[in-house]
This record gives structure tokens, C-alpha cells and sequence, in this order.
């Protein structure tokens, strides 16, 4: 019975010697702590890779530890983001930092616990945990904003878009990309620096080769003060509209400073703008004048005047040649010109009488240009037959106003077969001196003049011997009653 008793008082002595031993491999390192788990970003950006520094302290007087692992993984979860294997040796009183390089597609809060796993010289281990929250948030350091347009196919468009600054620091290395279903020159644009609370306007030309829904896209890479590269990107959807070229090009005679011209009016009745625009003028296959012409925004009119010296009278075509929607086209209209002449004073309404040999010319002097004449004299101009007399050898009228006229009367003495009287109009205008000589007719108006005056003179003559005739017979009548 005894020997019983001391047999299981044996085992009993083994089986605690067995727990005394396997205690200390969760109770034997115990000053050890994970002191901190700093992010390297605050707000790390979707897509954006970051670092955690991981500080695990050694607070054990004698004995050094080693760091087996180092590990992050969601809270409550065996979902691993990151590890690090053989991290190093922490001597007694020091401390280990390891940094752990995360990064989250998707923003939000980010409930984590970072895991470390220490062994001592005796084989012993413990693992130890800290809490660890990161906010995952768009990017709100830079905005970019991409401007609306109304596109039509195949033509260039051009689009604003614009980089602000929404930070309290300022951002570098600032690169914008232009992308999508638009043609777009110059596509990458890049500025050094972007102060705090500024921005920057960025000018792109595009052009959309086919119309429908199309989509262009602003993609923008920058540093932050912190030196974390970000990029975000913005997308606008267009209607682009199918070309349509509606123009209409019109030629109305005008009067210009310097003279008669051309009024050239090209409009545009479609939704696609003309530009390049080039108008010239010929005449009998001959360029006469040409211009340039601002381009025609689509349900708009631009105008120019040809009014080169070389225009003249006859039929004229006017050619305008410009680009809509990316292609060379061409209008053409044809007209008669007939241009008026600025200055022009002809004399109008003349009548002439005559008294023996002098004529007397009254008449008017009218202005028949489309500008106001100065200066005008009228005079008459001798020639054999004609020499001009007094009293009115010439006649001043002096200014006469568009479509008006001023009257004048001039004498000549003239011999018996002159049938015309020239008369010399000198006019200013614009700057220039005019001279022409007008004819004016006599037609029968002298010689009909002294034909009545003859035929006066001969019934006088008649009318003194009718009276002679009855004053004789009166006489005799008397005579014979005084006789008998």
C-alpha cells in the first residue's frame, strides 16, 4: 500500500514539473509593448501606397529579444495586408522601428490591429497587438475642372481646363494630360509650382472626328508637400453635333471713302464655323481686289469692302475660299457693276436766247455724284464763233450738295452761224479739281427769235400803210364834199 501511495506521489511531482515548465513560454517576456504605428500620410488617396513606421519597444533590463514578424491585418480578421519576416534584435531598454508600405483601392475607414511576434534567448515567444485606424479619402489637394463645349465633328474646338489648388500647401510638379475621343494637340502640360489657393488655365484645341456622345478626360499628377505623388482625373461627356455648312455670300455696290466699292457679306446658316476666310474679285478672269475675312461663327455675318481702284464697270465674280469642319471649301457670286462716280456736275434745263448776237444761257449745274462738289464755276468758253461778254462771262455757284443743283446764267457774243456755245464746269471734290466742257445746243432758239421779230416788223409796216391808205381816202372824201 505504501509503495502505492509513493508511486503516485511521483507521478503527481512529474506531471507539475511538466506545467512549471510550459508557463514561461507566454509569461516569461513581459516588458515588451508596440509603443506607435505612424501613417506616413494622414489621409492616404485611393491607389495610393504609404507607409506605416511600426515602433516596438523593449522595456526588459537584461535580456534582448527578437522581432520574428511584424504584421498588419483587418481587426477581428486573418486578412493579411502586409509582413515582415527576421525584422531584428531589440537590445534591453531599446526600441525597433520597421516601416510596413500599405496601400487601399477603395476609400474609407480602415479598421486595422498590427500584429508582432518576439522570441528571447530561451526560446521563449509572445505576440503583442496595436490598434490602427487610417481614413482612405479622394484627393482633395488639387481640383480639376474640364469646361463644357458645344463640338461639332470635324471641327477644332477649344476647351479650358482648370487646375486649382485646394491645399494649404503648395503643390509641385504639377502634370495635366488631356485624353479621350478627341484629337487633341499639345496634349500634356506641366507647372512647376501651384501656390496655395491658386490655380491655373490650361488652353486645349480638339477636335471630335466623329459626332455622338464623346467623352474627353483631364488626368493630373502632382506632389504634395509631403512628397506624396497623387493623381486624380475628371471626365466631361459631349454632345458632339454633326457638321453642318450653310453658307451665303451676298455683293452690294457701296460708296467708301475712297470712292465706289463693294460690300462683301458672308454668313453662315449651319452650326459649323467658317474660317480662313479669303474674298476676292475678278473681271474677265483677272483678280481686281482682294480681302481678308473674320471668321463666321455659325448663325453670324462678317463683312469687308473691296474697294480697290482697279474694280471697274462690267460683270464681276466674287470668290470667298475658307475651312468648315476641318475642309477646304469655296462660294462664288456674280454681279454687274456699274459704279457712280463720286464727283460729277453736269448742266441741265439750259435755255439760250438771243438779242443779234448775243446769247444769254440760263440753266442749272447738277450734281450728279454720290459726293458733295465745291468751287463750281461755270463759264463760257471761247472758240472760234463764240467769245464770252459781259455781263456774265462765267458764273461761281459754289458748293452743291449730292443729287443737288445750283442755276447759273452766262453771255457770249456769237456770229450768225454758230450752233453751239461750250461751256467750261470746274468743280472740287474730295481733295481733287475737276474740269469738262459741255456743249450746249442753240438748236433753232436764236433763229426763231429773229424770225419773229421780222414778221413784228412786217405787220407794223402794214398796219402804218393801212393807216396812211384809210387817212388818204378819209382826205378825199373830204374834199369831194367840200367841192360839191
Amino acid at each position: 500500500m505504501r509503495h502505492r501511495i509513493l508511486a503516485g506521489g511521483f507521478s503527481l511531482l512529474l506531471i507539475l514539473s511538466a506545467i512549471s515548465v510550459a508557463v514561461p513560454v507566454t509569461g516569461s517576456i513581459s516588458n515588451l509593448a508596440i509603443e506607435s504605428a505612424t501613417p506616413s500620410v494622414e489621409d492616404p488617396a485611393p491607389g495610393e501606397r504609404f507607409s506605416v513606421s511600426v515602433t516596438i519597444a523593449n522595456h526588459d533590463a537584461t535580456e534582448a529579444v527578437e522581432v520574428t514578424d511584424v504584421y498588419i491585418r483587418d481587426a477581428g480578421s486573418a486578412n493579411t495586408h502586409v509582413r515582415v519576416d527576421d525584422v531584428g534584435t531589440i537590445r534591453p531598454g531599446g526600441t525597433l522601428s520597421v516601416p510596413l508600405s500599405l496601400m487601399f483601392d477603395d476609400a474609407g475607414t480602415k479598421d486595422l490591429r498590427v500584429h508582432t511576434r518576439v522570441e528571447n534567448e530561451s526560446g521563449d515567444s509572445r505576440s503583442i497587438t496595436y490598434p490602427l485606424t487610417i481614413d482612405v479619402e479622394p484627393p482633395d489637394n488639387a481640383i480639376l475642372t474640364v469646361d463644357d463645349v458645344d463640338a461639332v465633328a470635324g471641327q477644332e474646338e477649344h476647351v479650358n481646363v482648370t487646375v486649382s489648388n485646394g491645399d494649404d500647401r503648395s503643390l509641385s510638379n504639377v502634370r495635366l494630360e488631356l485624353t479621350g475621343d478627341a484629337v487633341v494637340d499639345n496634349a500634356e502640360r506641366v507647372t512647376a509650382s501651384l501656390d496655395a489657393g491658386t490655380q491655373v488655365v490650361h488652353g486645349y484645341d480638339v477636335t471630335f472626328p466623329e459626332p455622338g456622345r464623346q467623352s474627353i478626360t483631364g488626368t493630373i499628377t502632382y506632389k504634395t508637400a509631403d512628397g506624396m505623388t497623387r493623381s486624380i482625373n475628371r471626365s466631361v461627356t459631349l454632345d458632339v453635333a454633326p457638321a453642318r455648312v450653310d453658307p451665303e455670300l451676298t455683293v452690294t455696290p457701296i460708296e467708301s471713302e475712297r470712292g465706289p466699292a463693294l460690300e462683301v457679306s458672308l454668313t453662315e446658316y449651319g452650326n459649323a464655323e467658317l474660317r480662313d476666310v479669303g474674298v476676292r474679285a475678278l473681271q474677265n478672269g483677272t483678280v481686281v481686289a482682294r480681302t481678308l475675312l473674320e471668321d463666321v461663327p455659325a448663325e453670324e455675318t462678317r463683312t469687308a469692302t473691296l474697294d480697290d481702284t482697279d474694280l471697274g464697270d462690267g460683270n464681276i465674280s466674287v470668290v470667298a475660299s475658307y475651312t468648315a469642319a476641318g475642309t477646304e471649301r469655296t462660294i462664288q457670286t456674280s454681279r454687274l457693276y456699274q459704279p457712280t462716280e463720286s464727283a460729277s456736275v453736269v448742266l441741265s434745263g439750259v435755255e439760250a436766247t438771243r438779242d443779234g448776237s448775243i446769247v444769254t444761257l440760263r440753266g442749272d449745274a447738277a450734281n450728279v455724284g454720290s459726293s458733295d462738289v465745291e468751287s463750281v464755276l461755270v463759264a463760257i468758253e471761247p472758240v472760234a464763233g463764240v467769245t464770252p461778254t459781259s455781263p456774265n462771262r462765267d458764273y461761281f455757284i459754289g458748293g452743291i450738295e449730292a443729287s443737288e443743283f445750283g442755276t447759273f446764267e452766262l453771255t457770249a457774243n456769237v456770229t450768225d452761224t454758230t450752233e453751239t456755245v461750250p461751256v467750261r464746269v470746274t468743280y472740287s471734290a474730295d481733295g481733287e479739281r475737276f474740269s469738262q466742257v459741255a456743249p450746249v445746243e442753240l438748236d433753232g432758239a436764236a433763229a426763231e427769235a429773229g424770225s419773229d421779230e421780222e414778221s413784228t416788223w412786217d405787220r407794223i409796216r402794214l398796219l402804218e400803210m393801212a393807216i396812211v391808205g384809210l387817212v388818204v381816202v378819209l382826205l378825199g372824201a373830204a374834199l369831194y364834199r367840200w367841192r360839191t
